[in-house]
């Protein structure tokens, strides 16, 4: 009775489907029904879904034996299985019920969670396991998958037919669970762009593993796209990639000119880059890991493309060297909700604007902690001028210790002249524990402030310290700032003057400015009196001026996409003379 109970726990666990035809009078020890099964079959995902317990004997005694049996002694394990099936089925043409003895019976046991079948004597192989899938554990491709034999011939063909036959590759249940390789090629499926499949399924990430023995810069698995086949609705889910456990580990996936394909709970580990992606559209990866890596995903502009409409739901990223996500150019780039944690270096690095000038990333949810670079995210334009959009919202940025922290939680860098518009809402800044506050880490920051080249919409944050708060020229009014304005004229030249001015950031692009201009002699100066500002206006601005001397007040204008300003009075009259003194004051929009 108490392997029954184990047998029906097993059973509500792993969750297979039983079909049984009773036509025994006798059954196994433990089992209290009166009859046996000759037809038996389980379709399910794997072999270790089939818990050791089961009533399924060995193989060494009688037919239908009813003697003792103990379980790991007399009953089948899930590594036993597949051993059987390795090296039984092959030469085995026919299979026997519950108990039966030598190849035959080992082979009808292990049809019992392979997707064979034993009916009426004959074992049944077939192609796939379940409904569309070519299985890796056929023994037409004899993979061992035992974390030492070399399976890259079997991967491949398994693969190639699962291609040809427009479905995808199952590689769960086999060995370990650890199929060894060294370099693979995805296959072209057989009808082209028309809802093609020729993906790989495994088990789980923590159960199936393709483990690269390459190193280097060589690229485990490889997939390019064409013209006429560019791996429209294709997956890869259930499974692990992971490097090589001596040298320089290599590149997990290289995707070229890919046009639409899914990652889904797929771990890549020990590699120098997670996927390496050039031209590459339409990408989506789902409750995906990278742990103990250089570059989790390098995606760059090739030769056609660059990364366009690529969404992340609930990464995971942990480990990363030098960089976690870095992007080229990215347009619709959107990574929602995930963790990034204890990243050496950048964990989200986006090298310059979008090229069609639109929307580049949209960060929403995600969870930062535990990182030491010199910033959780950093936005660069590239050193172009193109224009683009990003968005940060709704995350948690933390710094958790006196030897854990970044620099900055978020870090714009600007050398282009492009404009980079930046909205930062609703996120959340803090220290914790023994971390201590400064003013040189700021939690948003400009490498190059004062350039005029980022325009930030922000609202909602929560800043834990004043120290940290983002000030300066990209987040909020700054202090007055001195410069020396340039004096002219609108015809002659002045012989002696000099000014002084000051100007101040209001918002991201606008500047109020002060000038006083001192006119000692004023030589054959006419018409107009003219004075530089400290940037280049992007549209007309108004303002006034008042000679201190006379009490008399004048118009100051400037034009747009100009930095001169012109100080004119309503007669035409030049608005000042030799000993007198103008001061006048200007807001203006900046480029």
């Amino acid at each position: 009775m108490f392997r029954k109970i184990l047998l029906v726990l097993g059973l509500l666990i792993a969750s297979p489907t039983w079909a049984q035809n009773i036509t025994c009078a006798t059954r196994p020890a433990g089992d209290s029904s009166n009859a046996c099964a000759s037809t038996a079959f389980v379709q399910g995902s794997d072999a270790s879904s089939i818990p050791a317990t089961t009533n399924v004997l060995k193989g060494t005694g009688t037919a239908g034996s009813a003697a003792a049996a103990t379980p790991g002694a007399d009953y089948i394990t899930p590594a036993e299985q597949t051993s059987a099936l390795q090296s039984a089925l092959p030469n085995a043409t026919t299979c026997q019920p519950y108990g039966g003895t030598g190849a035959a019976g080992a082979a009808q046991a292990m049809a019992l969670g392979t997707g064979l079948s034993c009916t009426g004597g004959t074992i049944s192989a077939p192609s796939a396991i379940g409904t569309g899938y070519v299985w890796l554990g056929n023994p037409k491709y004899n993979a061992k998958c035992d974390g030492v034999t070399d399976d890259t011939a079997a991967i491949q063909g398994a693969w190639n037919d699962a291609a040809a036959a427009n479905t995808d590759l199952w590689i769960g249940g086999v060995g370990t669970g650890t199929c060894m390789f060294s370099v693979l090629t995805m296959p072209t499926p057989t009808n082209g762009f028309v809802g093609n499949r020729a993906g790989i399924s495994g088990a789980g990430k923590g159960v199936t593993t393709l483990q690269t023995t390459s190193t280097g810069t060589t690229c485990a698995i490889g997939m390019t796209g064409t013209a006429s086949n560019e791996f429209v609705r294709v997956k890869f889910s259930g499974f692990r990639i992971l490097g090589s456990t001596s040298g320089v580990a290599a590149i997990g996936i290289c995707m070229n000119g890919v046009d639409g394909f899914a990652f889904e709970h797929v771990r890549f580990e020990g590699l120098t880059e997670g996927i390496e992606a050039s031209d590459d559209i339409y990408i989506s990866l789902i409750e995906c890991e990278w742990y103990r890596i250089n570059y989790a995903v390098n995606a760059f502009y090739g030769s056609s493309s660059h990364p366009n409409a690529w969404t992340f739901i609930d990464p995971y990223i942990e480990g990363a060297a030098t960089y976690g996500l870095i992007f080229q150019n990215p347009t619709d780039l959107n990574i929602l909700g995930g963790d990034f944690e204890n990243n050496p270096g950048f964990s989200i690095y986006i090298n310059g604007n979008p090229l069609e000038g639109t929307m580049g990333l949209n960060l929403s949810g995600g969870y930062f902690s535990l990182n030491s670079s010199p910033a959780d995210v950093e936005i660069s334009d590239g050193g172009s001028s193109i224009n683009g959009v990003h968005t940060i919202n709704g995350n948690e940025f933390q710094r958790i210790s006196n030897s854990t922290f970044v620099t900055n939680n978020i870090l714009l860098a600007n050398t282009g002249s492009g404009v980079t518009t930046l909205n930062i809402r609703g996120n959340g800044f803090q220290g914790f524990n023994s971390y201590s506050p400064s003013s040189s880490r700021l939690y948003v920051t400009e490498s190059n402030p004062g350039t005029n080249d980022y325009a930030i919409d922000s609202g909602g944050n929560w800043f834990q310290s004043s120290l940290e708060t983002p000030v300066g020229a990209i987040w909020k009014e700054t202090p007055w700032t001195a410069y020396t304005p340039t004096l002219g004229c609108g015809t002659g030249s002045l012989t002696t003057a000099s000014a002084t001015g000051s100007y101040k950031r209001l918002t991201p692009k606008t500047y109020a400015v002060e000038i006083v201009a001192t006119v000692t002699t004023i030589g054959s100066c006419a018409s107009y009196l003219t004075a530089t500002l400290p940037t280049t206006a992007n549209s007309a601005g108004v303002g006034n001026f008042r000679n201190t001397t006379t009490d008399y007040s004048g118009s100051i204008v400037v034009a747009a996409a100009s930095s001169i300003t012109t100080w004119f009075t309503s007669t035409g009259a030049i608005p000042v003379a030799s000993g007198q003194v103008v001061e006048g004051s200007l807001v203006y929009e900046s480029q």
